[in-house]
């Protein structure tokens, strides 16, 4: 394949799309591996629409794929992902979403975190934490007051980490929460944001 592919170039696009649907997971990882390196953005656009419609194991590496070759498309592809009903799929989604370092995935990411499970919710956290904006706390802070309890303990530490002193209302409304953890998270937080 590799032969193929150094002879194809960019025209090898198409046979690399085949590829990664093979049935032996070394081939199809292979596939996707020389994709990544002759990545572009036409190529990107094909291997987003592969994507789209492939099974949700494939699905997974192509996102993954596209945000390790910082691809714009990814953006779209991750935020449709978030939905999917294959939790392979939301995962690979969310891990995308800290390499491709866009504050577009903000919100996608805060609205799957209503749904998701625990450990989504705490990958969920560790993209939050990795994407390097200003906007970040003022996601957070505004979700904050409508996500789950088990979710409102995540984004106050993903407060608590960005240092949001700014948002220290948002973290105060959460001191009188019916749930002792989320108080208790509530005001290590504002400790930890006034340091």
């Amino acid at each position: 394949m590799k032969t193929i592919v150094d002879i194809m170039g960019d025209n090898a696009t198409n046979t690399l799309t085949l590829a990664a649907d093979n049935k032996d997971p070394q081939y199809a990882a292979a596939a996707l591996a020389m994709a990544g390196r002759y990545m572009n953005a036409a190529n990107a656009d094909v291997w987003a629409q592969k994507g789209e419609r492939s099974q949700p194991a494939t699905k997974a590496a192509i996102i993954a794929m596209l945000a390790a070759s910082k691809q714009r498309v990814a953006i779209s592809l991750c935020t449709k992902a978030l939905k999917d009903s294959d939790a392979r799929v939301r995962m690979a989604a969310i891990e995308a979403s800290a390499q491709l370092q866009s504050t577009e995935m903000l919100s996608p990411l805060l609205v799957a975190m209503k749904t998701a499970d625990s450990t989504e919710v705490k990958a969920i956290g560790n993209s939050l934490l990795s994407i390097r904006s200003r906007d970040v706390s003022g996601y957070v802070a505004v979700a904050l007051q409508h996500a789950p309890s088990f979710a409102q303990i995540t984004l106050l530490h993903v407060l608590a980490q960005k240092k949001a002193a700014d948002k220290e209302r948002f973290i105060r409304l959460l001191l009188n929460s019916e749930d002792p953890d989320v108080a208790a998270a509530a005001k290590t937080t504002l400790e930890a944001v006034k340091e």
